[in-house]
Order: structure tokens, then C-alpha cells, then sequence
């Protein structure tokens, strides 16, 4: 590892440490994208009735849980049908006589996101019944959309076979997810950390001020280790230290946003709004055409996109103000928001100047050379133009595509 890195790492936890401890104090709280556990993407739980028939008729009632990991990677807000495998663990209740227990593997993907899904199911359930148990061998097939779903099921030696419908929370491939406003702060799959909001008990969550200002704090305050981890890949890479400067600065510039954004929400609610960031965990390093890869696409979407379109937000909510303190707020948000997209301008063009093939990786679509090439809204004669210029032209012209 280089001095330069190492002197980076330092400058990276130092900011961290000053920037997030007034937030790491607030509350003892973390939540993510959607449920999830260790080594998944998401996670959810079920109820479902129906009708069995075979050895024996009646309803069939239960509950359930599951557990999913995407086959790819894919991006929280990207409308890409998404697909994935995991475990499943069914209890069912049939009629008031007969207890069964399936655990299963499942798998399957969306057709459209997310208003249509298949999933099957492979695996074994153990019946009991007038003191015993058996068991047989489970199979299943579920249609689902968005959180409803119906299913057709067979446990093969009893025999038994079910039809029924319910509903799943989260729903089995991720919930449709609502895209954030300014930079996420990214896990190593791809899908955003987000922080933790408390409120007091006296806190009028129906007020639409209170509610978007704790969003908007919520979203802030996930900034600022994304900007730290910014600032640690870009140094990684070898990236000229003004950048790394400017994205150590932004992180401190997100936590005053999260600030303000908090006083905002605690004084529209009337109680005290508390955020927790999202844990510290930054992700691995990748070889460096794959980090390279990452990077521009992230700049492109999260830096130019999104914080371009945090810095309209700001800038539209700045005619509707009615506070001299939200007006402020605003004003502020507005201002370093389109500083960070413009940071995310010239990244993109630094990782443009290393690599110049990435103009054909990251405007491609289905390619699935790489699990971390995914579609962009970055126009292909855009990026051409951008590898090959000489004179600046292809910078006004992205410039003037981000704002």
C-alpha cells in the first residue's frame, strides 16, 4: 500500500470520525433498503389462504418467511427486472387437523418491474397428523405482484395438492424502492445503506413538512459516508488529490445538510428527529478496470443525476418556503448540491481519460461481460465525445446535459 494511499485512509477515517459522531450518538439504529439478512438482498414475510384437496379438503392457512439474493447486481432505482435465489421456511395449517412444516429453496425473477414476478420452490414438508409425522417432497409455483400474490402447491407421497393466494412483505425480489434525491451511499452489491430516523412520541408524523424534511435528512445524512468512500476509491486510484479534497469536503458539507435538514423536521413535527447513519462498512476493492467501471457509472448516475436533481428540488421547494430558516436551508442545499454534481462531472471525466473504453461498457445494455455493467442515461455520443475531446467541447456539452 502507497504513502499516498495510507495518507488517504487517515484523512478519510479523521473526517469520518469528526463529521459522524454527533449522528453516531443520536440513536443505536441502522435500517437498509429493504429487510434483509447476512449474505442477502432482501427478506420478507408472508400470509396466504387457500383451499387443499387430496387426502384430505379444507382450507389452507399459514405463514411464512424468505430470504432472497439477486442473481446481479442492479441498481435500487434502475427499472431492470430484477432475479434471485434463496431459502424459504412455510408453516401451514390445514384445516384444524393437519400441521405441516416446508422448507424449500426458491427461485425465479420479475418479468416487469415490479408488477409481475415467477417464482418456484424445491424442497421437503414434514406433515403431522393423528400423532405422527410424515414427510414428502414440496414443490410450488407463485405468480406475484407487487405485495399479492397467487400460488398452485404439491407435496408429492401424502398426497396433497393446494391452490390459494396472499401476501408477501417485502415482496419476494425487493420492494419497487423510491429513488433518492443526492448521492446513496452504496454497498458492495449495489444497493443503497440508508440511515435510521427517530422521532419523539409528540412527533406529528402527519405534518407533509415534517415528513419531507426527515426524508430529506434521512438521505442526507447517507451522503456522507458515500462522499468518505468516494474520497478512499478515488485515492485508491490514483486520482489526482483535488478531487479527493473535494469529496472529503463534500461529506462535511452533507452532514450540515443533515443537520439543518433535522432542525427543520423536529421544528415542523414539533419533537426532536434523531438520525442514525448508516454503518460504516466500505466495500472491497475491484481490479481496476472494474473499479473504473463502477465509478463512472456511479458519478454519472449519483453525482450528475442525482444531485443534479437534489439541486432542482432545492431550487423549486425555494419558491414555496414560507420559513426564513427553510429558505436558508434551501438556498445552502441548492448551492453545494450542483457543487457535487460538478465534482461528479469531473470524476466522471477523469475515469474517461484512464479508460477510454468505457464509453462502449457503460451505454450498453445487457451485456453481461460484467456484473457491474448496467444501462446509463449518459447519451453514447455524449461519452464519445468525452473520451476522444480535445478542445472542451464534450465538457459544455455534458454540462449542459446535467443541469
Amino acid at each position: 500500500m502507497t504513502a499516498r494511499v495510507v495518507a488517504a485512509r487517515v484523512r478519510v477515517c479523521t473526517s469520518l470520525l469528526a463529521g459522524l459522531a454527533p449522528l453516531l450518538a443520536a440513536a443505536p439504529a441502522a435500517a437498509q433498503e429493504n429487510w434483509a439478512i447476512p449474505g442477502f438482498d432482501t427478506a420478507g414475510v408472508g400470509v396466504f389462504l387457500g383451499y387443499a384437496f387430496g387426502a384430505e379438503r379444507g382450507l389452507e392457512w399459514g405463514i411464512e418467511g424468505f430470504a432472497t439474493r439477486y442473481t446481479h447486481d442492479v441498481p435500487f432505482c434502475s427499472s431492470e427486472p430484477r432475479a434471485g435465489i434463496g431459502p424459504l421456511l412455510r408453516l401451514s395449517v390445514l384445516g384444524l387437523s393437519r400441521l405441516a412444516v416446508t422448507a424449500a429453496a426458491h427461485g425465479g425473477g420479475e418479468f416487469e418491474r415490479p408488477a409481475l414476478a415467477l417464482d418456484g420452490e424445491l424442497g421437503g414438508t414434514i406433515a403431522y397428523q393423528h400423532g405422527g409425522g410424515r414427510a414428502a417432497l414440496h414443490s410450488g409455483l407463485t405468480v406475484e405482484t407487487l405485495f399479492w400474490n397467487v400460488y398452485a402447491r404439491q407435496e408429492w407421497l401424502l398426497p396433497s395438492y393446494s391452490f390459494g393466494g396472499g401476501m408477501r412483505v417485502q415482496p419476494t425480489f425487493g420492494s419497487a424502492g423510491i429513488c433518492m434525491d443526492g448521492r446513496p451511499f452504496r454497498g458492495e452489491r449495489g444497493a443503497p445503506r440508508l440511515a435510521h430516523v427517530a422521532v419523539a412520541r409528540a412527533f406529528d408524523a402527519r405534518s407533509p413538512d415534517a415528513a419531507r424534511w426527515s426524508q430529506r435528512a434521512s438521505e442526507e445524512s447517507a451522503s456522507v459516508p458515500a462522499f468518505l468512500q468516494l474520497a478512499l476509491e478515488l485515492a485508491e486510484l490514483g486520482a489526482p488529490s483535488e478531487l479527493v479534497t473535494r469529496a472529503l469536503a463534500a461529506a462535511d458539507e452533507e452532514l450540515g445538510h443533515t443537520r439543518a435538514a433535522a432542525a427543520l423536521a423536529s421544528h415542523f413535527g414539533g419533537a426532536r428527529v434523531l438520525i442514525t447513519p448508516p454503518a460504516l462498512r466500505f466495500r472491497p476493492r475491484l481490479p481496476r478496470a472494474q473499479a473504473l467501471q463502477r465509478l463512472a457509472r456511479e458519478s454519472w448516475l449519483d453525482g450528475c443525476l442525482n444531485e443534479g436533481l437534489a439541486a432542482s428540488i432545492a431550487r423549486a421547494e425555494l419558491r414555496d418556503a414560507r420559513a426564513n430558516e427553510e429558505a436558508a436551508t434551501l438556498e445552502l442545499i441548492e448551492r453545494e448540491e450542483a457543487v457535487h454534481a460538478a465534482l461528479a462531472l469531473d470524476v466522471l471525466l477523469w475515469t474517461l481519460e484512464q479508460a477510454p473504453e468505457l464509453v462502449r461498457s457503460l451505454h450498453v445494455p445487457g451485456d453481461d461481460s460484467s456484473k457491474l455493467d448496467t444501462p446509463t442515461l449518459l447519451p453514447p455520443e455524449a461519452l464519445r465525445a468525452l473520451a476522444h475531446d480535445q478542445h472542451g467541447s464534450a465538457r459544455s456539452q455534458l454540462r449542459a446535459l446535467s443541469s
